[in-house]
């Protein structure tokens, strides 16, 4: 019985974990600062791998704005999809790629949010954790200054701060 409650209540753990994790990406948009050249046309969030983040994004970011941009979410793929993208989450299922994206995007001011045991090590500007049972956030300014970003101090003292 407990196995079969466990696997009934699988989903409805990860949609749960898909809409903070959404939340949190909408949430560092207000707090970190692109260059100039980025701040015009759409605001691109892309998703590399297939998971529930994806349609969590659409539905919270339906008719908002980022800094008057409109926002657009791209399922990625392939990297060359997103050639201008302001933030990159790499999905759990494809953090084997996070080398590939940190390649491409090497010098673009662009946002590379992952979620992998030490991602932030292994070059991700931000890293979803799970400490405790409830969804964290670990941030490397280094990381993010490489990539041009201007991170609010705010947001740095809200994650676990790594280097």
């Amino acid at each position: 019985m407990v196995w079969l409650l466990a696997f009934l209540l699988a989903p409805a753990v990860h949609a749960q974990q898909d809409m903070f994790k959404a939340l949190f990406l909408y949430n560092f948009t207000k707090n970190i600062e692109w260059p100039p050249a980025y701040q015009q046309g759409e605001f691109v969030i892309s998703v590399l791998g297939n998971d529930g983040i994806s349609d969590e994004l659409s539905k919270l970011m339906a008719n908002k704005k980022i800094n008057n941009q409109e926002i657009k979410i791209t399922q990625l793929t392939n990297l060359s999809a997103a050639p201008k993208a302001h933030i990159v989450f790499v999905s759990p299922s494809k953090s084997g790629s996070l080398a590939a994206v940190m390649s491409y995007y090497k010098g673009k001011p662009t946002l590379i949010v992952a979620q992998k045991e030490n991602g932030c090590r292994d070059g991700a500007g931000i890293n979803f954790v799970v400490v405790d049972g409830k969804i964290k956030y670990e941030i490397c300014p280094r990381h993010n200054q490489t990539q041009g970003l201007l991170v609010n101090q705010k947001l740095m003292s809200l994650g676990i701060v790594t280097e």
